[in-house]
């Protein structure tokens, strides 16, 4: 009885395994999802302080961190290389004459 009991539970652990790699999540396109809006604080009437944005915040940070920020690459390249060769050359002969 604890063998038919044991068979049913592997089983039915088997087919429920089995049936979540059936099933394929579907693709979302990122690119059509809508950016979130940040929240912006509103202007008090008669304050001096223009209310805060990327470019007037006390402690912030000026990196370009928005979309259309522009952003500039600096590329540094060193190379090094260096003209060197070495050659040999050599030659023997000899000459022989004779007359009898």
């Amino acid at each position: 009885m604890a063998v038919i009991r044991n068979g049913c539970a592997l089983f039915t652990l088997t087919l429920l395994l089995l049936a979540g790699c059936g099933a394929t999540p579907e693709k979302v396109d990122t690119r059509s999802l809508p950016m979130p809006k940040m929240a912006v604080a509103k202007r008090a009437p008669g304050s001096i302080w223009p209310g805060v944005d990327s470019k007037n915040t006390l402690f912030g940070d000026f990196r370009a961190k928005n979309v259309g920020d522009i952003v500039t690459v600096l590329i540094v390249e060193k190379t090094e290389a260096k003209k060197e060769a070495i050659t040999s050359m050599s030659k023997i002969s000899s000459t022989d004459a004779s007359i009898d």
